[in-house]
C-alpha cells in the first residue's frame, strides 16, 4: 500500500533558523511523538524507533535514515524500517522559501506499507498519518519560531 500526502507551513523565522533545524534529524525527531532511541550512525545517516498505532497494529517500529541535502533549500530524508511484521519505505522531501523573518516549508512525502500494516484500511493509515503529521508540524513550528533556547 502506497501513502502519499503533502502540505506547507509558514514559519515566523528566517529562512537560514529554518534550514539549520530541519537539517538536524536529532532536532526533528524531537518533535515525533512515541519516537525513542535516536542514534547517529553516520555523518548523514540515523536509526529511531518509532511507535506505531493503527487499528490492531500496535508496537514499534525500527527505521534506518539518511538526510540529503538536495540544493541550498531543499533535504531529502529517507528511511526504512521494519517491525509489526511490516516494512516502511518513505521518503520525505522538504522545499524551504523565504525572505526576512518569514519562512515557508512545502513537504511531500511518500511512503510504502507492505506485511501485516498493509491489511489495515487504508483510510485508517491515512487518517492516523495525517494526525500523526499535524503533531509533528505543531511541534517544529513551536520550536522553531521559540528559537535556539528551545530548539
Amino acid at each position: 500500500m502506497r501513502i502519499q500526502s503533502d502540505g506547507s507551513v509558514q514559519l515566523g523565522a528566517e529562512i537560514s533558523t529554518v534550514r539549520s533545524f530541519v537539517l538536524n534529524p536529532e532536532e526533528v525527531f524531537s518533535c515525533i511523538p512515541d519516537a525513542s532511541n535516536f542514534a547517529k550512525t553516520g555523518d548523514q545517516t540515523f536509526t529511531i524507533n518509532i511507535g506505531v498505532g493503527i487499528s490492531v497494529v500496535k508496537g514499534t517500529i525500527r527505521m534506518d535514515g539518511s538526510i540529503a541535502e538536495a540544493g541550498n533549500d531543499e533535504v531529502t530524508y529517507t528511511f526504512q524500517g521494519k517491525g509489526l511484521g511490516s516494512t516502511v519505505k518513505m521518503n520525505l522531501s522538504i522545499k524551504m522559501s523565504g525572505s526576512g523573518n518569514s519562512t515557508t516549508i512545502d513537504w511531500k512525502s511518500d511512503a510504502e506499507f507492505t506485511g501485516i500494516i498493509s491489511g489495515v484500511s487504508e483510510s485508517i493509515i491515512r487518517k492516523a498519518t495525517d494526525e500523526k503529521v499535524g503533531e509533528i508540524i505543531s511541534k517544529v513550528k513551536e520550536k522553531i519560531e521559540k528559537g535556539p533556547e528551545s530548539v
